[in-house]
């Protein structure tokens, strides 16, 4: 121990040579020690070396540092500081000059944890050469994967985290083996939909974006996510969050549920079986029965993610399209979209997007076009302030829009 508390307390005026000598030494410690306190000592002292010599750590431990998971899975401790120094490895340290660091600070979103969630991290900042190789490592055998979800069964919140932000990385980075993995995995769908319940909100969060990767466009996951019951979870959380006032996991929630949807009609008639499409309006219904609601960015975001999942019932050329157009009008989608475009101090962009959403739902279809025609709204000129307007005025659909 006297050994690895030297390497630990190595001076900073030490020189490369010297640092990958004590790395060295470090590895072989991990690799044959017989006591776990040792190889408890030599992770948590590769893992302050991976800050500042990120790619000598990388290059000499990874490997052992995987196996030494393996072998170490059920003491907490080496569990933990492994995981750690594996997101740190990834995302390319915690120093002063940390690549990640401006842009952490430029973000409303915030951490989740010690360190930015990868998900959000890799649309902004490219994994680089190292980043793919801890990727490439992980994803080689399912039993690393397999491990990485069942550390979601400790109790310890921070190692829960780490494994999380590691499973988004790894979706993130190599999507598609990631998947195929999962896919070979009996529980690996279970497990994490169960996370999703956690009454922790860091750890559901990172849940969330961890799915959202998981099952973009793969139908198979798709399915398999929806049979656990998810959206009904992301509409109880989207309800404890304020619905369409709520933050940023609000919008991630109806974005997870949109990448549920999209060209998958199994999911599709699975919502509307469920009697989904109710909770759809009842989104959009937040922002018209209230007189005092007042309106972010965010609200903005939440109500147009809202209804882009509308459209994906009726996207054009899909099959069945008439049926589907048929139940969103029976369900009050669209006129609760023609409340949107013809309200007061709606924004813009959001009466935009009803209108496209409302186009989408008469197109093609002669019983529906019908329908809407007999619709009487107020007269509205969004370009006029609302002192303007001749609200009280009711007149036929097509004229107003005319």
């Amino acid at each position: 121990m006297e050994l690895l508390q030297n390497l630990v307390s190595a001076p900073q005026s030490a020189t490369e040579k010297e640092v990958d000598d004590n790395i060295t030494t470090l590895v072989d410690r991990l690799s044959h020690a017989t006591l776990v306190s040792d190889r408890r000592g030599a992770v948590l002292a590769l893992k302050s070396y991976s800050r500042q010599y990120r790619e000598i750590v990388i290059a000499k431990s990874l490997k052992v540092l995987f196996s030494t998971l393996h072998k170490d899975s059920l003491d907490l401790d080496i569990v933990k500081a492994i995981l750690e120094t594996l997101l740190i490895l990834f995302i390319r340290g915690e120093s002063e000059n940390d690549l990640t660091r401006d842009w952490i600070n430029s973000q409303s979103r915030h951490q989740n944890g010690k360190y930015p969630s990868p998900s959000i991290l890799v649309q902004n900042i490219k994994p680089d050469q190292f980043s793919l190789w801890i990727a490439d490592e992980l994803t080689q055998s399912l039993s690393n994967l397999e491990l990485l979800i069942d550390v979601l069964e400790f109790d310890d919140v921070h190692t829960r985290i780490y494994s999380l932000q590691l499973l988004q990385a790894l979706t993130s980075t190599r999507n598609k083996r990631t998947q195929e993995l999962i896919l070979k995995s009996p529980t690996a769908i279970s497990k994490l939909c169960q996370v999703l319940d956690d009454p922790f909100e860091p750890i559901r969060n990172e849940t969330i974006l961890l799915l959202m990767g998981i099952v973009k466009n793969n139908f198979n996951i798709q399915k398999l996510v929806v049979f656990e019951n998810t959206f009904d979870k992301l509409y109880r959380i989207i309800e404890e969050e304020g619905g369409i006032r709520g933050t940023i996991v609000v919008q991630d929630c109806l974005s997870l549920i949109t990448n549920l949807l999209s060209y998958n009609s199994s999911n599709q008639k699975y919502f509307i079986e469920t009697n989904c499409l109710q909770k759809l309006v009842d989104l959009i219904s937040q922002c018209l029965d209230s007189p005092t609601f007042v309106w972010n960015a965010q609200k903005m975001d939440n109500l147009i993610v809202t209804l882009e999942t509308c459209r994906l019932f009726v996207v054009k050329d899909t099959q069945d399209i008439a049926a589907a157009q048929e139940i969103i009008v029976e369900s009050g989608v669209m006129l609760s979209c023609l409340r949107l475009v013809f309200s007061l101090n709606i924004p813009n962009d959001v009466r935009v997007t009803a209108l496209l959403t409302v186009s989408d739902i008469i197109r093609g279809n002669n019983e529906v076009q019908f329908k809407f025609s007999q619709v009487d709204v107020p007269y509205l000129d969004p370009s006029l302030p609302p002192s303007a307007q001749k609200f009280e005025e009711i007149v036929p659909i097509t004229v107003a829009l005319l």
